[in-house]
């Protein structure tokens, strides 16, 4: 079985020939609610992935595809190390 998440695929960019540039298209219909967090300055911020095609280009030029970034690091636990365990 896979760990593996779903994505919200939520766009597609073209790379800009003989510039170092993306140009990104974000659906904005397909941004799930909840994926959008507000933050105590007041704002509203989107997390997002920008990700080479692994397939290349698609039939309309896409080389990159765009999803929202859902990542949340593991709260960090506190790690008791026993005097007899130190080497000095």
């Amino acid at each position: 079985m896979s760990d593996q998440k779903t994505r919200s695929w939520v766009g597609e960019g073209k790379q800009v020939a003989g510039y170092p540039l993306i140009n990104l298209n974000i659906c904005l219909s397909d941004v799930p609610a909840d994926a959008v967090k507000s933050h105590k300055n007041g704002k509203k911020y989107l997390n997002l992935t920008v990700g080479e095609r692994k397939n290349g280009e698609d039939q309309y030029g896409n080389t990159h595809s765009i999803w929202v970034n859902d990542y949340k690091p593991e709260p960090k636990s506190e790690t008791v190390v026993e005097e007899s365990a130190l080497p000095f």
